[in-house]
């Protein structure tokens, strides 16, 4: 089959969803299918280049930012790949094409169908479903809601990560179905020679943003200190418009011996942080499917989270992790220290998320989209 992956972006550029993205692109051809991708360009990038087996097209939007798009960069995306798409469509043939977020790829897709006739699926990640992040993204989904429904019945399948945002998805159009996303278990995996004896080891990993929540995980961290006496540290991986404002409370707060900010890490560099800490923090106030918890699990960590619909489809309350009512700081600072002052459970915790973990492979997850599109 020949399939064209259209999103805005690709790493090195942007989160879980293009990271999603590339992965089943990469497991398509493993499974002898031919694939083109089509994202947004990035000073420093080539303009087009063959990455694991898949020929990937960029599109020059102004991108300013490594880890986002603006609202106005989303919609040049939007229009300006419609040309480039159009041509490659002429020149590569694909029997389907996936869109990662409805908008801006879902719109691309939809005209290329009506255009082409070539069936399409849509890949939901969070932000594209309205009443996710309302306060943030209201404005946003009151205005693009009637297109976002037209993209996604005219779609052969639309598809959630997650149960709950299948069931936010839901309340705009009934027919949703849920694959989740995957882990590369043959890169992500535990290595105890990593971890060495001292101080405890706290993780957080993703973009510096509202829906993550990292200055309310800042601002707790001084009670927690002076709730233990055992010595810890916290490292932040990532990057984001909230980077400052971490920085700056860090400093207010005088947490420079505790907590360090990394950026953006590679791919191998990322993984010896997985393998080198003993928790893994996500404060999230709303998920998708967090790749980066999947991840975390992969490596043998037990999870602190919020409990909220994505997160909780992965941490399971007491046996890999600890799920925290939103904004409860008092019982986020207890489960903390608990798992700071005990080794036993900490371990415990983790040998249960590797557990879990193993049905989540990008192998099996690619093969269910292929399946929608056979079906489709």
């Amino acid at each position: 089959m020949r399939v064209l992956v259209i999103c805005h972006e690709h790493p090195p550029l942007g989160g879980g969803g293009g990271w999603a993205a590339s992965q089943i692109a990469m497991n398509l051809v493993k499974l002898e299918n031919k694939v083109e991708f089509i994202t947004s360009h990035f000073s420093g990038l080539e303009r087009k280049e063959v990455i694991n087996g898949y020929l990937i097209h960029r599109v020059n939007i102004g991108r300013r930012s490594k880890d986002g798009c603006s609202g106005f960069e989303l919609l040049k995306f939007m229009f300006l790949a419609i040309p480039k798409t159009l041509r490659i469509i002429k020149d590569f043939h694909p029997d389907f094409i996936i869109a990662f977020f409805t908008l801006p790829s879902g719109f691309i897709t939809l005209l290329s169908k009506f255009c082409f006739r070539i069936p399409y699926i849509v890949s939901l990640r969070g932000g594209d479903v309205p009443g996710f992040l309302p306060n943030e993204l209201g404005f946003y989904h009151k205005i693009t809601k009637p297109l976002i429904k037209l993209i996604w019945k005219n779609s052969s399948s639309v598809i959630a990560n997650s149960i709950g945002l299948q069931e936010l998805a839901k309340k705009t159009l009934p027919n949703v179905k849920v694959i989740y996303n995957g882990a590369d278990l043959e890169f992500f995996k535990p290595d105890l020679t990593q971890r060495k004896n001292g101080k405890v080891k706290i993780l957080f990993v993703g973009r510096l943003v509202y829906q993550k929540n990292p200055i309310w995980f800042i601002q707790a961290i001084p009670e927690i200190a002076q709730r233990t006496n055992t010595s810890f540290e916290i490292e932040i991986v990532g990057d984001g418009p909230l980077r400052s404002s971490v920085e700056r409370e860090v400093n207010n707060l005088n947490l420079k011996g505790i907590v360090k900010i990394s950026g953006w890490l590679r791919k191998d560099e990322l993984l010896k942080k997985y393998q080198a800490s003993d928790i893994f923090v996500l404060p999230s106030i709303e998920e998708g499917m967090p790749n980066v918890v999947i991840e975390a699990m992969a490596c043998g960590l037990p999870i602190v989270a919020t409990n909220i619909p994505g997160t909780n489809e992965l941490v399971k309350d007491g046996y890999n992790g600890i799920l925290v009512e939103l904004n409860d700081k008092d019982k986020w600072m207890d489960t903390l220290v608990g798992l700071i002052e005990n080794r036993k459970k900490r371990e415990e915790m983790g040998l249960k998320s590797l557990e879990l973990i193993q049905k989540f492979t990008w192998h099996e997850v690619t093969k269910m989209y292929l399946e929608e599109m056979h079906n489709g």
